[in-house]
């Protein structure tokens, strides 16, 4: 090119090369040109062309502006995306070419150097590019301009996009899940979790668990089993569901179950554990609800079927003795304790009639008889069941005021009770002892009440039937009463006989026959049968005592509580009693005296049905006393008759006045039993003893004279009857 130029300039005579020819000097300039180039940029190399092609066939759009922002190259790339010829371009201020994207000429006028992804407006829609710019320099660092490159990534932005929601949607899915789920790396280390894991553990903040190591919250128990589990995953890769017990951030436990995933590279290296809990405290609870109800209502069949068992084993025995043999030993099949007895009511005290496994505490009943005998007034818990018939429980007898305690039983923390009822009143109690405290639950309590009416009931009937034994046998008793009240006019013999029979018959300690003496004015006690152990005094009082107000009232009376008649006990002289019955004794006309009957000690106390029996004997004794009066009244009236006629016929057959006399005090005698007689003749205006008998010094008696100016006398001559004075 430059030979070229010189040589036309010299043919042309263009001054100042007019009269020079500079074409041989050119060819050299021209031949150091291409050293230069070959050397410094290889002309001759196949890169410039290259280039030029590449940057051609680029998809990238790339554009070269100077420092006035003028086009200075631009590829195929960009031509076609601004729709603009190249020639067109070149020259031209890009900002011209620009003018649909104001935003993108305002943000980058002045900026040299940028990397940043941007958003243009196409008819065909939103594109996304990532946009390069970058200065051009000269070798001497002078600014020339700056090289644009805009490369289409809408396709990797939507792509990027499409990860992105569905990283959200799949974030929201997890962070929404009811169920805590956590990510956990191979060496045990946590690494994300969601929300529901917050809410389970309770955590103070949502980012507690993270870099802390899942074992820290998995109990001791469960340790293991989770070490083998994902052991196992780790061999295998398949999923593992099981269940552990975790900790809460506050150190409550939970019952969760889980489920373990493994995630793998690319290259099937494991690299963390996906893990899915279950909050299962619920499931458990309703579970051990259900082995609860389960569990009860196989013990409930057990107790069931051994109650009916205990029923059919009391029914078959209607020993009272051998029935109360059966029941603690029965019990302790239902109802576990260390000892128990049962008591029975008498009268306001409470007597242990058996008992089991005292012996184990050295404890033995016939030695402290006397000390197990409880008064109900002081006995609280005796008092409640009284009251309200229902068992009753101490947790802890130590903590209960009521609790009556006794150093040997210093050893029960826990008792349960249970009235025994039978013939619709309680008649005694269940008392079962345990060493633990709090032992004895309302479970317990329901067993003994079954148990104890099951008791009650069979008890009822043995004593139904001992009641009917007792009955046949009273009544030949009876009958045998009877007979000898209908066969023996011996009065006293006969009444003493009658007592004790009577006594026998009603199972009573003492009794007591007392008759009205109508001179006295009391009723006085004609026989007795003494207690087997000790002696009974009765002290007769003038119109006081139950005796006189069974007398006055001609109505039977029936005392098992004595405190309502302590003023009247004082009479007796006695052991402690503990019932008396008494019933008139009466004759068609008249009541004449009563029948006392004495229980004493712990002995049972009277009862209803015994009242018929002692009023029927009673009303025979009565018959009987009336009969032998009758009988001995005929036989004296016919005695006297016979006396007086011997009498009489002595007295007129004597002349001698000493012998008539004597035969008159002698045969008065046989008639009006006498201490002492006197016989006192007229003489004047004086009596004078001519006779007498059974004084001291009789003799110096005779003639002794004495004024019948005296009320007696005077009372004696006026109504010419026999005076009495009493």
């Amino acid at each position: 090119l430059v030979p070229g130029v010189s040589n036309l300039l010299y043919i042309a005579h263009i001054p100042p090369f007019a009269y020079l020819d500079v074409t041989p000097l050119s060819f050299m300039i021209t031949g150091i040109l291409v050293v230069f180039g070959v050397y410094r940029y290889r002309l001759l190399d196949l890169t410039p062309h290259g280039r030029d092609v590449l940057i051609e066939k680029m998809e990238d759009i790339v554009v070269v502006i100077d420092h006035f922002g003028r086009v200075v190259d631009i590829n195929q790339a960009a031509t076609s995306f601004l729709n603009i010829d190249r020639d067109q371009m070149i020259g031209h201020v890009l900002n011209e070419f620009l003018a649909p994207w104001p935003e993108l000429i305002a943000r980058f006028q002045e900026v040299k150097e940028a990397h940043t992804p941007i958003i243009m407006q196409r008819p065909e829609g939103v594109r996304y590019f990532d946009l390069r710019l970058n200065p051009i320099y000269t070798q001497d660092n002078t600014y020339m301009g700056r090289l644009i490159i805009l490369r289409d990534i809408t396709e990797i932005q939507t792509v990027q996009q499409a990860l992105a929601e569905s990283e959200s949607r799949y974030r929201s899915l997890i962070d929404t899940s009811p169920d805590p789920i956590l990510q956990i790396s191979v060496n045990g280390e946590i690494e994300f979790y969601n929300r529901a894991t917050v809410a389970l553990l309770d955590l103070p903040n949502s980012s507690e668990l993270i870099g802390r190591t899942a074992e820290e919250y998995i109990d001791e128990s469960s340790r293991d089993e989770t070490t083998q589990r994902t052991r196992q995953i780790r061999e295998d890769g398949r999923q593992q569901n099981f269940e552990i017990l975790i900790h809460a951030y506050n150190g409550h436990l939970i019952p969760v179950e889980i489920s373990i995933s493994l995630l793998k590279d690319a290259q099937e290296q494991p690299i963390s554990y996906v893990c899915v809990l279950r909050d299962i405290s619920e499931r458990r609870h309703a579970e051990n609800e259900i082995r609860r109800s389960a569990q009860a209502e196989h013990e409930q069949r057990e107790i069931s079927e051994t109650l009916r068992e205990i029923g059919v084993i009391l029914n078959t025995t209607l020993d009272v003795e051998t029935l109360l043999d059966h029941l603690l030993t029965q019990a302790a099949r239902v109802i576990p304790y260390d000892s128990g007895n049962i008591s029975f009511i008498r009268g306001r005290k409470v007597s242990i009639v058996r008992s089991y496994g005292y012996d184990k505490f050295n404890i033995s009943f016939t030695d402290a008889e006397n000390r197990f005998v409880f008064d109900i007034e002081e006995t609280r818990n005796f008092a409640e069941m009284i009251s309200s018939r229902e068992p009753f429980i101490i947790p802890d007898t130590s903590q209960y005021t009521g609790w009556v305690g006794l150093e040997e039983t210093s050893y029960i923390h826990s008792w349960l009770g249970a009235p025994i009822v039978a013939r619709d009143a309680v008649i005694g109690f269940f008392s079962l002892d345990k060493i633990e405290k709090d032992f004895y639950k309302p479970a317990h309590a329901q067993i003994l009440a079954y148990f104890a009416a099951q008791a009650g009931m069979a008890l009822q009937n043995a004593w139904l039937f001992d009641e009917t034994n007792q009955n046949l046998k009273r009544t030949i008793q009876l009958n045998q009463i009877l007979q000898k009240i209908g066969g023996s006019l011996d009065l006293n013999a006969l009444l003493n006989e009658v007592l004790q029979m009577s006594c026998t018959m009603l199972n009573a300690s003492a009794g007591m026959l007392a008759l009205y003496n109508s001179n006295l004015d009391v009723l006085e006690p004609i026989n007795k049968v003494q207690p087997a152990n000790g002696q009974m005094q009765w002290k007769p009082r003038i119109n006081s005592g139950v005796s006189w107000d069974v007398y006055r009232s001609g109505e039977p009376l029936l005392m098992t509580d004595l405190n309502d008649y302590s003023p009247y006990l004082a009479l007796i002289t006695a052991d402690e009693v503990a019932s008396i019955l008494v019933v008139p004794v009466r004759t068609a006309e008249k009541i004449i005296g009563v029948l006392c009957f004495y229980k004493l000690g712990d002995q049972d106390p009277f009862a209803p049905r015994d009242v018929p029996i002692a009023v029927t004997l009673g009303s025979e004794a009565g018959d009987a006393i009336r009969t032998v009066r009758l009988f001995e009244d005929v036989r004296r009236r016919a005695d006297e008759s016979e006396n007086l006629r011997k009498a009489s016929s002595a007295v007129t057959s004597a002349l001698n006045l000493d012998v008539v006399l004597d035969q008159i005090i002698s045969n008065l005698d046989k008639v009006v039993p006498f201490d002492s007689c006197s016989i006192f003749l007229n003489q004047g205006d004086e009596l004078v003893i001519v006779a007498n008998r059974g004084f001291k010094n009789a003799r110096k008696l005779v003639g002794a004279t004495f004024s019948r100016n005296n009320t007696l006398v005077r009372e004696t001559y006026a109504s010419r009857h026999a005076l009495i004075l009493t």
